[in-house]
């Protein structure tokens, strides 16, 4: 990634953890007060691979709104930090992420799944930091469970995961499982057997979701999610429009959870034009509908 513009650093998170983050500026001369930042925050075991690549083709649109944009790319993931200490800890990623987005300072900020929950973390308390977040994109978005048998339900996705690795897990991760999907079981099999994700997992606790705390958002909000996602399932968006009724919301039709390794080509056409802040004709535009199975709803 270095070829193509992106610098990278490390940030120290105490205990020997660190997150890694990838940038690349497009309008390098601009003063850092007046940048219009995007940041990209991947999901549990994500790499940040899979977003720059689905993004790359977008490129061009997103310079002409941002200074620079970010992926942050986190340890023990399938990133370029795979080999490091992950997080072992659910409260120690959150607080360690939330430290390190304030010092970015992101405009505009999408997190899918567990990048979601950093997301709106970091969406709550950049209030109180008197931080300027004006836009807020999640994608399948955990962090929110507002009933006792959702709850159960979701930590047996991943105890089936624990013990049984790719084959426990698969079924939640995608709807149509694409052909090359079974390469990568080995890596998935790794990083469940890995003791620190196994602790983060079993760290999960009621205090850390954010039921109460997600209508203190202040930022723009758009919520998109995948029609057959079965880690997080769609019934759930009604809880998410309840507690944020001014949300902009998409549902990405004939999909499942990781939408970004099924159907890149449909999710580049949902995520591109949000991000890129392209006028709401062109995010309804009735020919992307018809291609790519996308329903989209201006309000919740």
């Amino acid at each position: 990634m270095h070829r193509i513009g992106f610098h990278f650093y490390a940030e120290s998170c105490g205990e020997g953890r660190q997150i890694g983050v990838w940038t690349k500026r497009f309008k390098p001369e601009q003063p850092d007060l007046q940048r219009k930042k995007l940041v990209i925050v991947p999901g549990f075991g994500d790499s940040p691979l899979s977003w720059w690549s689905l993004l790359a083709p977008f490129e061009r649109s997103l310079k002409a709104i941002y200074s620079e944009w970010a992926i942050l790319d986190f340890p023990g993931y399938a990133g370029f930090l795979s080999k490091e200490k992950g997080f072992d800890s659910i409260s120690h990623l959150l607080d360690s992420s939330d430290q390190l987005l304030r010092k970015i300072g992101p405009t505009t900020l999408f997190g899918h799944s567990l990048g979601g929950w950093i997301s709106i973390h970091h969406a709550v308390h950049s209030l109180d930091a008197g931080q300027d977040l004006k836009k807020l994109v999640l994608m399948n978005p955990s962090g929110v469970l507002m009933r006792e048998d959702d709850e159960v339900l979701w930590r047996q996705i991943f105890d089936d995961a624990l013990m049984y690795g790719f084959e426990g897990y698969k079924q939640h991760y995608v709807h149509k499982a694409p052909l090359w999907l079974p390469l990568i079981a080995p890596v998935l099999n790794e990083f469940f057997e890995r003791k620190e994700n196994r602790d983060f997992i079993a760290s999960v606790a009621k205090e850390h979701f954010l039921n109460e705390k997600i209508s203190k958002i202040g930022s723009h909000v758009n919520l998109i999610w995948s029609e057959f996602d079965r880690l997080n399932p769609t019934h759930w968006l009604e809880d998410w429009k309840g507690l944020l009724p001014k949300a902009e919301v998409t549902i990405m039709r004939n999909v499942g959870h990781s939408p970004q390794l099924e159907r890149p080509f449909q999710t580049l056409a949902t995520l591109g034009p949000i991000l890129a802040e392209k006028p709401q004709w062109m995010k309804n535009n009735p020919l992307k509908k018809w291609l790519w199975g996308v329903s989209e709803f201006s309000k919740a």
